[in-house]
């Protein structure tokens, strides 16, 4: 093999100083890597002197496996007698050799020497994450029930949680006890976290206020900062809006002098600078230039907004408290968390003492204790005397405690590190890239050792390369990304094999919704699927690739196309569009014991432990394996409406007067009683295998969709069953309990493997892609809104700065998030962020030849304001803001592009001329997939006539043609619900003044479900709002208004802020229009009759089905519910409003007219019922967006 100049350097590097070895995407690293073990081996050392970590048992095998490849080539290659000995003995030695994960050579150490540290040598290793999870829930429920008698854990668990509910508690103790795992000094890391609270007399005088607070402050004022400039750089080509200029200006130089005014370090002087200088009063246009109101309402104004919501937060989330007040909270909130940090260490007592009871050692007390070994000289000396080198694989994902072991083994200068920052992508696992950032820096001054950057790539064609290049050229530096993507660290396309004309393809797809979306059932992930199985369909046998192992053109194949996602969410929808399309796929999916399959055997074995359980008992006679519907349900629950459902059961079974039923819950009832005496014998397995043989339920959901998976799932089940039956889980209830553990674990517990045989799409996440390559990649989910739960909640915790909580008062229970909290919060921000970052690194880069990406937004306008960057003035990279600021991938990319030319944002589709990279944005409409995959579902499902049909004289034809052709006669009926909200019924509305809704022969069920808690009363910190979330919050204030008192702006911003506590949501609800409605015709008139003003009224009331749907004469009536927005009484006149916050349309009049005329018609019924010596006299939208009051 032919090495680059770097890769010799690292094959021959002799171990007399330490090494770091970065290695890009497709560097080769592993061959490199055995190439140099190989070669010291052939200089005479022994395998036997060689610890070689690895991140994974798997890396250890093929680690393995390829150096004694290597072996056995070398030993055919020399023709030296004591050379070829020499790696004989090699070969018999390999097996044994120290190369595998840090917790194996862990375990080896306490093997030897477990008596340096008095540890008893019978122990059992805890490797099961689930075991030892259950264990941890026992161990911190004794320990809280011991401290209940404690007043200083009373105070901490009224900060947290409540007597009647410390599950939030545990969670947290839980939390820190997971990270303190990971620190070398554990009790001294636990300590520390409570240090930015102690800030003395002096809130702006230490490190806190230096490096932290007063850095995000200015941080948050420059964007808006620059949000103004750009938005007067906008404004600048406008006729009608030459006054924005002077107001713009004045907004600009009022944020720098705030901004100047941090650096005086005087908390009160901020607080003077920023009262003193409020937002002042907007301009107003003059004129009525074509087409500029548009333009300033999308992309000027918005800009305005979101400066002044982030000045204003600066007030509300900082200022509003003085100095002495937010010391005294920081006080009070150390006093917190040092009962908290106590509270851990009592925990990790109790646990540490009840697995030395239980004769346990899991994974963390491996390391922990070989760290505590390696702490005594004599042994350390010992150890480190007989390794000639230590490599480390994988360096970038190693934790605090790992480092520490592998530094006390080697000898200060036979470390051999190889990693990529840029693939550091196991924070969740405690992983601490920092390691690998602070010995790069180092060893590129060469001080303490030597750094060799390995960037060239011999997987992709340099098309593929050059996009990766242009996007992380602009996203990743040293202060977000850990390293500068600049110069050696950027990747060089290195295979000089892929053919000079291949095809170049770098495809960014987006499909675009207008607002306009009208099938329920068919979401932006399923329009991404659609358009994935049609590129999929034009790609397989019609395009050509470069086949590197015959080294010529052929015909792309299934099994060359991947698919990345960041999460599992999507597999399950994946696999039904595909097998619509005939796409064979192999998933490497997420949690199986989540799936449908397994659910249902789960529920059977809960009620064959305790049947007295009635969801458990309805889901499995609900299931497909007895199959009764609602109504039997309901009949069996007739019965008996005193016991529990169990009971029921029996009593039908006895007196049920359903003879087919009745027959089929005897038989239920014995099959349940053999069951249980099956599992009264421990015998779980025998249990789990009855129950399938008996039921057929393998090979009923193989006939489902993704059926082959399935059945994969429930063997999976039974095997797993099988593994345990040999530790303490042999009982019914601990295996419930058990698999119900994993069920909850935040870590995949993969889908059991379902071949669909190699000529497939491969479908996995990026975290399951790393260290793998394929010849083509789809990246789906581009718009996917990163995971910001680490900066939520009632605590925040971080690595390096400690935590940060809300602190409760005790008496008003008013709940204070500390400065602590937010500035921790935003740290935990940048470093995921980070690792969000080097994951799309990983995404883009496994692939070989061509790379899609799909994502999804709103309407063009949307998604051209979403890659603007405002902040960023550096043409080197990104601005850190507009780097935080995005959501998704799919904004880095598009910012990413945007910046540096290559998109021109006021034309997507439109490529600059660009000789050193080709790419296209593709722009879908939704409507079109909705009508591509229509028109697929009626090609799939084209009828076959009895002409098709062969001549067969056992074929009745015309009896056959009559069964087939059978239509019910009740079939519109039973695709209507007997129950409706309103909510439900106005989007199908087809004429706007009647009560009247449109033929349902071909329409679905309006389904009902069980509504979420809305996203609006959860927090969305550093998260984009969504209109939905903003609607939604802008109503709950217009029902909090109190039309009594004088409705002032600052009443109305104290309002929102009182109502609504996620800040971000509050600062994305619009003044103007709230104002604009209480000035309105309508607002006068409410204030006018405020003592008859109703608002939120429910109503229910029973409508003849003829009134609502066309085609239907059966007579049957329809409950229809829902809540009236508003009315009031004026005489002998009911007038009735309702607030609409939809987006503004070309026609926003007649739009929101015929989308909810029919609603309103419903409402005004109701209130005619409730009035009956009343007059409906007007129906009033109250349009919001466009501020327009429309009279029905």
């Amino acid at each position: 093999m032919n090495y680059s100049e770097n890769q010799k350097a690292v094959i021959f590097h002799a171990p007399d100083e330490n090494l770091l070895v970065a290695a890009s995407a497709g560097s080769g690293k592993t061959t490199v890597l055995i190439e140099h073990v190989y070669q010291q081996l052939l200089a005479g050392q022994d395998i036997d002197r060689f610890l070689i970590s690895t991140f994974t048992d798997a890396a250890a095998s093929e680690m393995k496996s390829r150096l004694e490849k290597r072996i056995r080539q070398g030993i055919g290659e020399t023709s030296a007698k004591a050379d070829k000995k020499h790696l004989q003995a090699q070969l018999l030695s390999l097996n044994s050799a120290a190369i595998g994960t840090l917790d194996a050579f862990s375990l080896k150490i306490i093997e030897r020497y477990y008596a340096a540290i008095g540890l008893d040598p019978r122990y059992r290793i805890l490797a099961d994450q689930t075991e030892k999870d259950l264990l941890i829930q026992e161990v911190i429920d004794n320990t809280f029930n011991s401290s209940y008698k404690d007043s200083r854990f009373l105070e901490l668990l009224a900060n947290f949680s409540s007597a009647s509910r410390d599950q939030d508690l545990k969670k947290l103790v839980i939390r820190l006890n997971s990270m303190a795992e990971a620190r070398a000094e554990a009790d001294e890391w636990l300590d520390s976290l409570g240090r930015h609270y102690r800030l003395g007399n002096s809130l702006t005088a230490g490190d806190f206020w230096q490096r932290l607070l007063a850095p995000q402050l200015s941080d948050k004022v420059v964007e808006a900062y620059y949000q103004i400039v750009s938005a007067k750089e906008k404004i600048e080509k406008l006729q009608d809006y030459g006054s924005y200029e002077p107001y713009l200006t004045d907004v600009a130089a009022m944020m720098q002098g705030l901004i100047n005014s941090f650096k005086s370090n005087d908390w009160q002087q901020i607080r003077n600078y920023y009262d003193q200088h409020p937002w002042p009063k907007s301009a107003r246009k003059k004129g009525n230039t074509p087409g500029e109101a548009e333009y300033f309402k999308q992309f000027v104004d918005k800009q305005i907004k979101a400066a002044r919501d982030s000045y204003r937060s600066i007030a509300t989330d900082f200022l509003l408290l003085n100095e002495k007040q937010w010391l005294l909270i920081s006080q009070n909130a150390d006093k917190i968390v040092t009962e908290l940090v106590e509270l851990t260490k009592l925990f990790r007592k109790h646990f540490a003492a009840k697995k030395r009871d239980l004769s346990l050692l899991d994974f963390s007390d491996g390391e922990q204790f070989a760290y505590q070994i390696l702490k005594v000289p004599s042994i350390r000396e010992e150890v480190q005397s007989s390794y000639h080198e230590v490599l480390v694989d994988e360096y970038q994902d190693i934790n605090d405690l790992q480092e520490s072991i592998l530094t006390s083994v080697a000898n200060s200068h036979n470390m051999f590190m190889v990693g990529d920052l840029k693939q550091s992508i196991y924070g969740f696992r405690q992983a601490d890239p920092k390691k690998f950032t602070e010995k790069y820096r180092a060893y590129g001054r060469h001080q303490g050792g030597r750094l060799i950057e390995l960037a060239d790539n011999y997987r992709s064609e340099k098309n593929v390369t050059q996009f990766s290049n242009s996007v992380f050229d602009q996203l990743m530096d040293q202060k977000l990304g850990g390293i500068d993507y600049k110069g050696d660290v950027q990747l060089k396309a290195a295979n000089k094999d892929y053919p000079a004309d291949l095809k170049k393809v770098a495809e960014i797809s987006i499909v675009i919704d207008d607002g306009q979306q009208t099938e329920a059932d068919f979401g932006k992930t399923d329009a991404e699927l659609e358009l994935i199985a049609a590129k999929i369909q034009d790609l397989v046998g019609h395009e050509q690739l470069f086949d590197r192992d015959s080294k010529s053109m052929r015909p792309v194949q299934f099994k060359d196309i991947t698919i990345l996602g960041r999460s599992h969410a999507w597999e399950n929808e994946l696999q039904a569009v595909f097998a619509k399309h005939n796409i064979p796929v192999n998933v490497a999916a997420g949690n199986f014991l989540q799936e449908f399959e397994i659910s249902v055997i789960l529920s059977f074995l809960k009620i064959i432990d305790n049947p007295h359980q009635d969801i458990p008992l309805a889901a499995v006679l609900r299931s497909p394996i007895y199959g009764l519907d609602e109504n039997k349900l309901a009949e069996i629950r007739t019965v008996d409406l005193k016991h529990d459902y169990f009971t029921a059961v029996k009593t039908y079974a006895e007196t049920g007067a359903d003879a087919d039923l009745k027959d089929l819950l005897v038989n239920f009832l014995q099959q349940l009683n053999r069951y249980r005496e099956i599992a009264a014998d421990n015998r779980i397995v025998d249990l789990i295998w009855q129950i399938y043989d008996d039921t057929n339920w393998p090979e009923y959901v193989s006939a489902m969709v993704g059926g082959t998976q399935r059945l994969a799932n429930l063997h999976a089940l039974y095997e797993y069953a099988q593994q345990l039956s040999d530790n303490r889980f042999v009982g019914l209830f601990s295996f419930i309990r058990y698999v119900e553990q994993l069920m909850n674990a935040t870590e995949d517990f993969s889908q059991a493997p379902a071949d669909m045989g190699e000529q497939a799409v491969s479908v996995m996440t990026i975290h399951a892609a790393k260290g793998l390559e394929f010849p083509i990649v789809f990246l789906l989910n581009l718009d996917k809104k990163i995971d910001a739960r680490d900066t939520q909640g009632v605590m925040v915790a971080d690595f390096d700065e400690g935590v940060g909580i809300d602190l409760v008062d005790p008496v008003s229970r008013v709940k204070i998030p500390t400065l602590q909290k937010m500035v921790v919060a935003e740290k935990i921000k940048e470093k995921n962020w980070a690792e969000e970052m080097r994951l799309l690194y990983v995404a883009l880069t496994r692939a070989e030849q061509r790379l899609y990406l799909i994502g999804a937004s709103g309407s063009q306008t949307d998604l051209a304001l979403s890659w603007e960057t405002p902040v960023s003035k550096d043409p080197a990279v990104l601005a850190v803001q507009d780097r935080l600021r995005a959501t998704s991938y799919q904004q880095w990319i598009g910012m990413a592009l945007a910046k540096t030319g290559r998109i021109d944002l006021t034309d997507l589709v439109k490529q600059a001329d660009q000789s050193d990279l080709v790419f296209s944005i593709k722009l879908v409409d939704y409507s079109q997939i909705i009508d591509m995959a229509a028109q697929e579902t009626e090609n799939d499902t084209a009828a076959v006539t009895a002409s098709d049909i062969k001549s067969d004289p056992e074929i009745n034809l015309s009896r056959a043609e009559k069964i087939l052709d059978y239509r019910y006669p009740f079939q519109t009926e039973s695709n209507l619900a007997a129950y409706h909200n309103v909510s439900e019924l106005k989007r199908v509305f087809e004429d706007p003044d009647a009560l009247l809704l449109p033929e349902m022969d071909d329409q679905p069920a309006a389904e009902i479900t069980e509504l979420p808690k809305p996203d609006f009363a959860q927090s969305s910190q550093g998260t984009h709002i969504s209109s939905t979330d903003k609607g939604t919050a802008t109503h709950l204030i217009l029902e909090k208004i109190d039309w009594h008192k004088e409705l002032t702006t600052d009443y109305l911003t104290n309002l929102i802020h009182q109502t609504i506590s996620d800040s971000d949501l509050a600062q994305a609800i619009e003044l103007d229009k709230l104002e604009w409605l209480i000035h309105s015709e309508l607002g006068r008139q409410i204030q006018a009759h405020v003592d008859s003003l109703r608002r939120e009224e429910t109503f229910a009331m029973l409508l003849p089905a003829e009134k609502l749907y066309q085609g239907i004469s059966s007579g049957d009536q329809v409950l229809v519910h829902g809540i009236i927005d508003g009315y009031f009484i004026d005489g002998d006149d009911v007038i009735l409003f309702d607030y609409k916050t939809d987006r503004l349309t070309k026609n926003y009049m007649a739009d929101l007219s015929a989308r909810y005329a029919g609603q309103l018609n419903i409402y005004a019924t109701a209130l005619a019922s409730m009035y009956p010596g009343k007059k409906v006299a007007d129906r009033v939208i109250a349009g919001l967006e466009g501020e327009k009051l429309i009279h029905l």
